[in-house]
């Protein structure tokens, strides 16, 4: 339940989801792609207006907040899979540097390893190692 704002789970009790209220059953209520909770603390956006999600950054690694969850990816960590490589383009300091999903459009192109695989070519070291250590591609197997 959201707490110190206007809006907030069934405010007046009657098992309705009304006007300036979110549903408690649903972790988005508008559908626009960004959790109701991260709206409120984090954002700063309306979990009841959709137009307000997208583009949203919470973790600053340059993929927005709906397409990371869109793509089961962890719009409060820069690094879901933890490979040291940043699921977008922008690097975070001290978490991970810039290097998956480097034009933010959700899917994995030609040259772009996966933020969801810490291991794109499943060739047993992760992408990070062979970005920053090895000197290899993260998306031929060596």
């Amino acid at each position: 339940s959201c707490t110190g704002g206007e809006l907030g789970d069934d405010q007046n009790a009657d098992g309705a989801v009304d006007t300036g209220e979110t549903d408690p059953t649903d972790e988005d209520t508008d559908d626009g792609g960004v959790w109701d909770g991260a709206e409120v603390l984090a954002d700063n956006t309306d979990p009841a207006n959709p137009a307000d999600d997208v583009g949203q950054d919470l973790d600053g690694d340059g993929l927005a907040n709906d397409v990371e969850l869109d793509r089961g990816l962890s719009p409060t960590n820069a690094d879901s899979d933890g490979d040291g490589l940043c699921d977008g383009a922008i690097s975070v300091a001290e978490i991970c540097v810039a290097g998956e999903d480097l034009n933010g459009d959700g899917v994995v192109n030609d040259g772009e390893s996966d933020p969801s695989l810490a291991d794109t070519d499943n060739d047993g070291l992760p992408d990070g190692i062979e970005v920053l250590t090895a000197g290899t591609s993260p998306t031929n197997a060596d």
